[in-house]
């Protein structure tokens, strides 16, 4: 890892507007082979024998994990929609361990604002926190499809996006509509974001601009615990709007930074390619784990 930019992340952190956008990766660190399974993966796979009459070990490659769960949707019908979703909701009682709880407590010493990937509670039972919705005068509240004027915290905050707090952007346990897996069901957020962007407000004295996305565009954005693979469309297209934002409004411009932890394989460096082109720096922990969800947090 490069010191100049581990430095600048640090700094970023401690002197800048931090987000952080966490995946699953924090769930799957030090998982024990004794364990429940906490991979996406595992839990698809898991789904389609439930529901197939024909049991699989694995997900083929050359089909990504949206595309996997539109195939088990499309077999059985439209009637079982919400029983998927039901089915996945069911497996994430998933508890917190310590790590959790050490970085959790960090980002809250540092009043910053939690997007997540995850639909599980495990960053809200490591920060004992509930939930909140964000409501603006004048302007109903988002529905249980799209709960993304919901927050979690350990209080009512005034400006959550500017506070400590998690939002989540695929969708939440306790709404499992909101749970979006496939395929399609990400291609359906890309038209309801556009709703929510800095760019589209419908006058200035009311503006619809009070979702996740506000962080999203609006603080330094630090992303761990993603594989960030080319299945992420939602987010990889976020990012590039992001980018046309900054571009439009230089003024506006803040930081990015991508901790990775993959060798520099073909796909990575394309993933590398990717997220410095729209304005993220690398910052590599390739095969240390603990160097990141242990030890990093040591020095904050």
């Amino acid at each position: 890892m490069k010191k100049g930019t581990h430095a600048q992340l640090q700094r970023v952190i401690q002197e800048g507007k931090p987000c952080f956008l966490i995946g699953n990766g924090i769930n799957r660190f030090n998982q024990k082979k004794n364990e429940e399974d906490v991979s996406w993966e595992g839990l698809l796979l898991e789904i389609y024998n439930t529901f197939s009459s024909r049991p699989r070990n694995f997900i083929p490659e050359g089909i990504a994990l949206t595309e996997f769960y539109d195939v088990i949707d499309l077999q059985h019908g439209e009637h079982l929609k919400s029983s998927l979703q039901e089915e996945f909701v069911r497996q994430l009682d998933w508890k917190p361990k310590s790590h959790h709880v050490d970085i959790v407590s960090k980002i809250k010493e540092l009043n910053a604002p939690i997007l997540t990937t995850n639909f599980d509670f495990v960053l809200q039972k490591a920060s004992q926190s509930q939930m909140f919705r964000h409501r603006q005068k004048g302007l109903r509240l988002l529905s249980d499809y799209y709960p993304w004027d919901s927050y979690f915290s350990n209080q009512l905050q005034d400006d959550p996006f500017n506070s400590f707090s998690i939002w989540h952007m695929h969708g939440q346990k306790n709404y499992k509509r909101s749970i979006k897996l496939g395929l399609n069901q990400y291609l359906l957020m890309v038209d309801r974001a556009k709703r929510h962007f800095p760019t589209n407000k419908q006058d200035k004295g009311l503006s619809l601009y009070g979702t996740w996305l506000k962080p999203f565009f609006e603080r330094d954005l630090i992303i761990m615990g993603l594989g960030l693979h080319e299945q992420e469309v939602f987010i990889r297209w976020l990012l590039l709007q992001r980018a046309k934002y900054f571009k439009r409004n230089p003024q506006e411009k803040r930081a990015g930074f991508y901790i990775n932890h993959d060798e520099s394989g073909p796909q990575n460096l394309g993933k590398k390619f990717f997220l410095k082109s729209v304005g993220f720096k690398y910052v590599d922990f390739i095969d240390d784990y603990n160097g990141f969800y242990e030890n990093f947090w040591d020095q904050f």
